[in-house]
């Protein structure tokens, strides 16, 4: 047998102690907290104190106001921030950069320019759609060779793609 499993030779028990057997390792009394050794961390001289629960209050226990809310009191004595430039902290920016959806259309467009953030009115570069050679070519082969043409002519077939003058950016494309 190892020799950390030789040190435990008491049993271990089946469940936690009960109330009174609880009550009897403490003392047999009640709790009693101190108030100069509070459970809990405390601050400064002008944190105002607990008071004990055995005590009734009186004008002798109770904190003043100054204590309990050190920012109303009327002393201006104490700086409330601290006057040295090395320690001060800079407040930090943050730039967020969002995507703008453009409202772009087969015409240009009035608009300030992503890139260089100049106002401009875009330059427009217009495309036929690979719908509208379909298109021609199955109305060729059902006969209307005189029709063939119209996709070409019809906006639903167009595609405008924007551009900045500026800057030559590519902005968006309007499909018709």
């Amino acid at each position: 047998m190892p020799k950390c499993f030789e040190q435990l030779s008491a049993p271990l028990p089946t469940a936690p102690p009960s109330y009174e057997e609880a009550i009897a390792n403490t003392g047999g009394g009640p709790v009693q907290q101190s108030v100069a050794n509070p459970p809990y961390p405390v601050g400064g001289p002008a944190m105002p104190m607990p008071m004990p629960y055995n005590q009734p209050p009186n004008q002798t226990t109770m904190p003043t106001a100054s204590a309990m809310y050190p920012a109303t009191s009327q002393s201006t004595s104490q700086p409330r921030f601290n006057p040295e430039p090395s320690s001060v902290s800079q407040p930090e920016v943050r730039v967020i950069h969002q995507h703008v959806a453009y409202t772009l259309g087969p015409n240009p467009v009035k608009m300030s320019c992503p890139s260089c953030l100049a106002d401009i009115k875009t330059t427009t570069i217009s495309d036929h759609q690979p719908s509208a050679h379909i298109c021609c070519i199955v109305l060729c082969l059902l006969g209307c060779c005189l029709c063939s043409c119209l996709p070409y002519c019809m906006s639903a077939f167009m595609s405008v793609h924007h551009f900045c003058p500026n800057c030559k950016n590519y902005i968006g494309t309007w499909k018709g």
